[in-house]
């Protein structure tokens, strides 16, 4: 089971990019919101609305079934007026998705330049697929979540959806390629590595050059 997750994780990751490049970009905040207003905001009284805000499944999974949300969306705008209201609430947000700006930040997916106008956008697009002006971008701006973090190598356990590096305990390093790769499932020796406080990282190992890169970050 464990292996399949990844190569879930992975296939969705192929699936969304490749969506990107045929220029449809895959439903997502902004659409689920717009459709859940668009509903809510039929109902006959702002109590109501709320209530049918407040049940809706889009609402549960996105933090939306809050006095910040549904009651500002039903006691501030009218029936026809969804886009506006996911707008006003930071769900609809424009920005220039993979700009030259986030690629030298070191994003290679999930982030945008909300400050770059469409056509300033636009004009960076020289044939291919990226960069795109779309309106998916409330929590991926630039200006929110910074430069990302260095990606390194290291031994990835599926089952915990975590990389390990550093020593073992047992006179091995989870940093030796061959040492991860001779542990079999559920280990994986791959790119695209983040450490947290709990782990020692491999620094002296680069996603990309010293393992496979990855489409998708642990």
């Amino acid at each position: 089971m464990a292996p399949l997750l990844v190569v879930n994780k992975l296939l969705l990751s192929i699936l969304f990019l490749c969506s990107v490049v045929s220029a449809q970009i895959p439903p997502g905040e902004c659409d689920g919101c717009k459709e859940m207003a668009r509903k809510a905001l039929q109902k006959p009284n702002v109590r109501k609305c709320r209530n049918k805000c407040k049940k809706d499944s889009w609402s549960k999974e996105n933090d939306c079934t809050n006095k910040r949300c549904c009651k500002k969306i039903c006691k501030n705008f009218e029936e026809g007026e969804e886009e506006e209201a996911c707008e006003d609430r930071g769900y609809c947000r424009d920005g220039c998705y993979m700009s030259q700006s986030c690629q030298d930040a070191g994003y290679s997916n999930a982030c945008c330049d909300c400050a770059l106008s469409q056509s300033a956008c636009e004009a960076e697009n020289t044939g291919g697929a990226f960069p795109v002006f779309a309106n998916i971008c409330s929590n991926v701006c630039l200006s929110d979540i910074g430069p990302a973090p260095t990606e390194f190598c290291g031994c990835y356990k599926s089952d915990e959806f975590k990389c390990q590096s550093g020593p073992d305990g047992n006179g091995n390093n989870y940093c030796d390629k061959s040492f991860c790769e001779g542990l079999g499932s559920p280990y994986i020796w791959t790119g695209g590595c983040r450490y947290d406080s709990s782990e020692a990282g491999c620094p002296s190992l680069t996603s990309g050059v010293d393992c496979p890169a990855s489409s998708v970050s642990f």
